[in-house]
């Protein structure tokens, strides 16, 4: 958990130092908001995602190796892996008010759908190349099973519905907002957790 966390902030580090100048407006209770809202949501999606893949085709989409619950579905290593998600998808929010880009859904939508995939490429790359395995091996191998462009539509519904949900409740944002996020999150999880 120590080397997926360590990578985690490094990749953040190194995303914070890119467009660091560029980050007029950052307030840490709204990164925290951000991280505390994907924290909560990804797991469910996760979870409801991959069970309506294997619904529709028989077999998982992505099948979790690090940490795993409900049947690979998800992880118990959630809190770290999509709160970091989420201050990333916090920073490039920011980048695109910059840009005046910040009302528009469905580029935040594609974005996350492409940056999901490589958030996944680059941790599960780094992970398997230090000798831990993958945090998540996906069954198609278009990829290399380190993602798989299958993945790309679930982020981008996912990111849609996120910004607009954040969006919505941009009234709310701030450290208390984040804390029962993170509680609820940790509730969700623990509901995952006893999956069969």
């Amino acid at each position: 958990m120590a080397v997926l966390a360590s990578l985690m902030l490094a990749w953040t580090g190194f995303l914070f130092l890119l467009v660091h100048r560029h980050l007029a407006g950052f307030k840490t209770s709204h990164m925290a908001t951000f991280a505390g809202a994907i924290f909560l949501a990804a797991p469910i999606t996760e979870v409801a995602s991959n069970q309506l893949y294997k619904l529709v085709t028989g077999h998982s989409l992505w099948i979790y190796h690090f940490m795993p619950i409900a049947q690979g579905d998800t992880s118990l290593a959630a809190p770290v892996i999509w709160s970091f998600f989420g201050v990333n998808l916090y920073l490039t929010w920011l980048y695109f008010h910059r840009l005046g880009l910040h009302q528009n859904h469905y580029l935040k939508a594609a974005v996350m759908g492409i940056e999901g995939p490589v958030w996944e490429i680059t941790m599960n790359y780094l992970f398997v190349h230090l000798g831990y395995g993958f945090i998540a091996y996906y069954l198609p191998a278009e990829l290399r099973h380190y993602s798989s462009v299958q993945a790309v539509t679930i982020y981008a519904l996912s990111g849609y519905v996120a910004a607009f949900m954040l969006l919505r409740f941009r009234h709310l944002w701030g450290a208390k907002t984040a804390a029962v996020l993170y509680l609820l999150g940790f509730a969700s999880l623990f509901v995952i957790s006893l999956w069969p």
